[in-house]
């Protein structure tokens, strides 16, 4: 088996020749500058900087790679620019397209058996599903659910769809019943397209409530007549015939409006919703098409599923994007593949790792050399399995490309280096800020310092790969899932500084010198035997080797009175060849005890998901319970050999009786300050074969690099030289004492310039950015640092997404409150608004008061703290993880600013004007904060119960500020039932009838009431109380009761004169003595 090494530091030799390239160019540029002293000091600046540090090996890996990077720079700067003009225009996947269709209607688009489909029947067909679902009422940002197997007509329907702002659910075609009914529901989907294939899976869940109500569109090109299965389906294809193909206006749909969403593969757990918008679209298939140097005369053989990232949006978007032919097969097919690669014409083709190695299990024929097929792209291809792959089947570029649906961390690798799922210039990393930072072995959770940061990773060190997330940037932003809970799992907060997000791909990667990085792990396939780390891939791939590239897969099992995790090994033998003699022997020798696996399963073939991916999850909930398991199951002996798994045996380990193998102390091999791995050993191994010595540079990589995150032995210090002395002993000359200092000082300069360069843009846009129209008035200052957020909607049928869509409607808003004679505000009410363009939007700014707007009481909360606006309307959907990003950096940088205090509060202006409920998205926005989040008591207000309009209009009797105390007593009417909406709305007008037309009161008497029911508006916080025995300094609460006692009523009670301390209505006293009863009700 072909090892992988990478390099991670230099030799003697090599780092020498660093040290006098450097010095090299730095003589001549010296040469160069001649005798002026103040451009040789700086040139001796620069000349210690590149001298200094890990920069002599960055530099040389530089050089070493200049070809490669000089290519990836030109390819990614043109991606770059593309993309920039495409968000610049707005333009949606249906934009593009219809420019391919204008260029070359008739030229094939999919190629599926002996059927076609060319481009303007796309267009024709996607418009007519448009046009048709539209007439049926469906609307920008619904969802609808498309269940069809691969078809020339797939890409249409979705295709179509968005023309009119429809979001498209793909289901995987292989779900059924719970997972199928989960991955309908989590869109939100409002009907279903199913094709004929797959209607028996439908009307397995159609008994469903939610499904059984779901208009249902089945897709049958032979039958005019469809199975009705509830009585809102018809037969979409017999549909669309009467549809019109008039060309829909794409204008609406932009850039980063949702397209479709795309599911996770489900292998630990329910599918997950990855949000994809036409600008990720956009990006991953430019990305694809533009750094592998496609061209759009290619063929691709693509016989992946359409409902994936893969297959559907990689693939397809190739098709749709840059007008290449694509071939498709529904399933795929090992002994056809080559033939129909020939059939068709194929230049290209699309594969996932597992496809790789059933290619190489099919027994050799001439089609496997005979295609055109020069490229092949995808992503999981081993290490063990390139070398013989592109041999066998003379293929001359491999590309290999990393990344997750959701991902905004994407590498690939086009230069076809063997093992590689990409690189990074490390010269350039900041132009694509993805790194590795370090980890804890045991959960993959990141390690941090005593500053609570991050530590990176040294190059042949596995760490977390993570991306920064910057939601103005195509390539890094990250649009997570329809579950916004499931989408926050996946960030990282302050990672290298207070307020930065990073996407956390939860896989183990391991990098080079020379910037490749290299697939290790995810974060939960490693698990811990016997108190030492044991990595599944590792395990995997010394069995392939030994089975000869049988398929298998490893993993972890619970064994009673056990520590950790037991290996299991699940080994595909459908032929019953395998020599388990030859395997164990193998085993043996190629792993350290106790990595090898205690279990193992000969099957006749893997659980895998629709994309084939194997399903770990299954087989480890499975275990060895031979009870259930109808596989072969052996147990590793002392000796090392393998037995079958009798009842009797596994009897007394299911019950604790029987204890596996100790592991012998001897066998381990420990290095000091941390757990060694089963690399280690392989390593160890590998370096004794090849006589490496200790100052060899080289490291194994995918199957033999340690696992272990945090293990200092695999970071690489190097050891001082010869020539690292004298240039040591030269510095410390007392002659260079002035030049050091002076070096020092322009160093400090030089790093001060290029932090100030490289300083975050400002996500603010200043008032006259927008263009706003001056204040009409005098504006009342608020007293910094606030306490408090206040948080609202501006309730605009929806948000904007471009900088000069949120320009025009901030001004909008402005001259609509200005202009407005209800309104008749000074200014824009809010203090900052923030779009879902990325920016912050400056309203009235952190020095004035903003305007709440009032609610009959006219209780004012405007000096409490910052107002900030959410521009669109939330109720029936959350904010976007754009919006909820910006949020989070720009109260930072208010608490940087010392405007915001660091323990503050965050309220909605719903609950302050007792609005009886908060917006959806914005209660869900504030529940993930609960830190900050202060839920008030939930009180009616003075609408819900249909009050009078007060008859005081003076300012008087209000109060100058917070009221000395909070008094209860007992309201004046009778009965005192208030236990239902009708009771108590009739008790509280009737007491506000006693109150004013009985004596004389300009309002009902009490400032707040409470009742069984709830908490009720009076006069509210501001208004003083007004009737005999009450004190005006104190906000008075009428009880609909006879005795307040310790239940419901005074829990709300005491909620009520919290919040009246947290808002600032009641002076607050720690000792609680501002919060009376009256003697009637609280008797002594």
């Amino acid at each position: 088996m072909n090892e992988i090494h990478l390099k991670t530091k230099l030799t003697t030799r090599e780092r020498v020749s660093a040290y006098f390239g450097i010095a090299l160019v730095g003589g001549l540029l010296a040469l160069w500058i001649g005798k002026n002293l103040i451009p040789q000091c700086l040139l001796a600046c620069l000349l210690y900087y590149c001298l200094t540090g890990r920069r002599p090996q960055i530099l040389w890996a530089t050089a070493h790679t200049f070809n490669r990077d000089i290519l990836a720079a030109r390819r990614f700067i043109h991606m770059s620019v593309l993309l920039k003009y495409w968000e610049s225009k707005n333009h949606s996947v249906a934009s593009l397209f219809r420019r391919n269709v204008e260029k070359h209607p008739n030229k094939s688009a999919f190629l599926i058996e002996d059927k076609k489909i060319t481009f303007q029947e796309i267009e024709d067909l996607s418009n007519k599903v448009a046009n048709y679902f539209k007439s049926k009422g469906y609307e920008k940002e619904d969802t609808i659910a498309l269940l069809m197997e691969t078809r020339l007509e797939y890409s249409s329907m979705w295709l179509g769809l968005s023309k009119i702002g429809v979001i498209t659910a793909l289901i995987n075609t292989n779900l059924r019943k719970e997972t199928l009914i989960h991955s309908i529901r989590v869109a939100s989907s409002k009907a279903i397209i199913v094709s004929v294939e797959l209607l028996d899976a439908l009307i397995e869940i159609v008994s469903d409530d939610e499904i059984e109500k779901m208009n249902i569109f089945i897709f049958d090109t032979e039958r005019e007549e469809v199975k009705a299965i509830n009585n809102k389906t018809l037969n979409l294809h017999h549909e669309l015939k009467s549809a019109t193909s008039t060309p829909v206006n794409v204008d609406g749909t932009l850039a980063k409006d949702k397209l479709f969403y795309i599911y996770t593969s489900g292998t630990t757990g329910m599918p997950k919703a990855a949000v994809i918008t036409n600008l990720r679209f956009q990006f991953m298939v430019s990305g694809t098409f533009m750094m592998f140097g496609m061209k759009s005369e290619e063929v691709i053989y693509n016989t992946l599923p359409l409902y994936h990232t893969a297959g559907g949006m990689l693939g397809v978007g190739l098709v749709l994007i840059f007008g290449v032919t694509m071939a498709l097969r529904k399933k795929f097919s090992a002994s056809n593949f080559w033939s129909d690669c020939i059939k068709y014409k194929c230049t290209s083709a699309q594969y996932i790792g597992e496809l790789c190695r059933f290619l190489l299990l099919t027994p050799s024929k001439v089609e496997e050399t005979k295609h055109n097929v020069r490229f092949m792209f995808g992503n999981g291809l081993r290490p063990q399995v390139w070398p013989q792959f592109v041999q066998r089947f003379k293929i001359e570029e491999i590309g290999e490309v990393y990344g997750a649906t959701e991902s905004n961390a994407n590498l690939a690798n086009f230069y076809n280096h063997q093992g590689s799922v990409g690189f990074v210039p490390q010269i350039a990393s900041f132009l694509y800020p993805v790194d590795l930072i370090r980890c804890d072995e045991d959960t993959g959770e990141p390690l941090r310092n005593k500053d609570g940061r991050c530590m990176k990773c040294e190059p042949g060190e596995p760490g977390v790969f993570i991306g920064k997330i910057n939601p103005r940037h195509a390539a890094r932003s990250f649009t997570g899932y329809a579950d916004k809970s499931a989408s926050e799992k996946k960030v990282i907060r302050d990672v290298y500084r207070q307020g930065d997000s990073w996407f956390n791909s939860g896989d183990i990667l391991v990098m080079d010198l020379f910037g490749y990085f290299y697939f290790k792990d995810r974060t939960g396939d490693t698990f811990r035997w016997r108190g030492e780390n044991v990595a599944s891939t590792e395990v995997e791939g010394i069995v392939m080797k030994v089975a000869q590239l049988t398929d298998c897969v490893v993993y972890g099992v619970d064994v009673p009175e056990n520590e950790g995790k037991a290996g299991m090994a699940a080994i595909v033998d459908p032929e019953n060849k395998l020599d388990l003699v030859a395997l164990a022997a193998g085993i043996k020798d190629n792993l350290p005890q106790y990595a090898r696996p205690v279990f193992l399963r000969i099957m006749p073939e893997l659980p895998m998901t629709g994309t084939f991916k194997l399903k770990k999850r299954d087989l480890q909930l499975e275990g060895f319970d031979i009870t259930k398991i109808r596989d072969p199951i052996y147990l590793l002996q002392s000796d090392g050999s393998y037995r079958k798994l009798t009842q009797e045996k596994y009897e007394e380990i299911k019950n604790g009786l029987a204890k596996l193998e100790r592991l012998s102390h001897r066998s381990v091999l420990k290095r000091r300050g941390s757990d060694s791995t089963v690399s280690s050993s392989v390593a160890h191994d590998i370096a004794k074969q090849n006589d490496l010595g200790n100052d060899d540079n080289l490291s194994p990589s995918t199957s033999s690099t340690p696992m272990d995150c945090k293990n200092p032995a695999f970071i690489l210090s190097d050891k001082n030289t010869g020539v690292t002395k004298k240039l040591q002993y030269i510095l410390g000359r007392p002659w260079c004492w002035g030049l050091m200092f002076l070096i020092m000082i322009i160093l400090t300069f030089i790093n001060t310039v290029f932090f100030v360069l490289s300083a975050r843009q400002s996500i603010i846009q200043r008032r006259s950015d927008w263009g706003a129209h001056p204040m009409q008035g005098e504006l009342e200052p608020l007293n910094l640092p606030t306490s408090n957020i206040i948080i609202t909607q501006t309730d605009d049928a929806e948000s904007c997404f471009t900088i000069q869509e949120c320009r025009e409607r901030v001004r909008h808003l402005q001259e609509t409150y200005q202009n407005n004679e209800r309104q008749n505000m000074t200014d824009i009410p809010y203090n900052y608004l923030i779009g879902d363009d990325g920016y912050v939007y400056e309203g009235r700014g952190f020095q004035y008061q903003g305007e709440i707007p009032i609610n009959p009481s006219a209780t004012s909360f405007n000096e409490l703290g910052l107002i900030i606006a959410f521009i669109g309307n939330y109720a029936n959907t959350d904010l976007s993880l754009t919006q909820v990003n910006v949020f989070n950096t720009f109260i930072d940088r208010l608490i940087n600013s010392e405007v915001l205090m660091k323990r503050h509060k965050i309220f909605s202006n719903h609950q302050l004007v007792f609005i009886d409920e908060i917006p959806q998205g914005l209660l869900n926005f504030l529940e993930g904060r609960e830190d900050e989040f202060y839920e008030l008591q939930k009180v009616s207000n003075r609408g819900w119960w249909s009050a009078r309009d007060s008859l005081n209009t003076s300012t008087s009797i209000r109060f100058n500020g917070p009221a000395e105390r909070i008094v209860a007593r007992k309201v004046t009417i009778t009965p005192l039932d208030c236990r239902h909406d009708d009771e108590c709305i009739e008790r509280l007008q009737n007491q506000q009838a006693f109150d004013m037309d009985d004596n004389s009161r300009s309002d009902i008497a009490y400032n707040f009431l409470i009742g069984e029911h709830g908490v009720f508006e009076g006069r509210g916080w501001d208004v003083r109380p007004e009737g005999l025995f009450v004190d005006s300094e104190s906000i008075t609460v009428g009880i609909f009761s006879e005795h307040l006692g310790d239940g419901p009523m005074y829990q709300k009670y005491v909620s009520l004169y919290r919040d009246g301390v947290v808002l600032g209505k009641i002076k607050e006293d720690e000792d609680n003595n501002n919060i009376e009863c009256s003697v009637e009700l609280c008797p002594p």
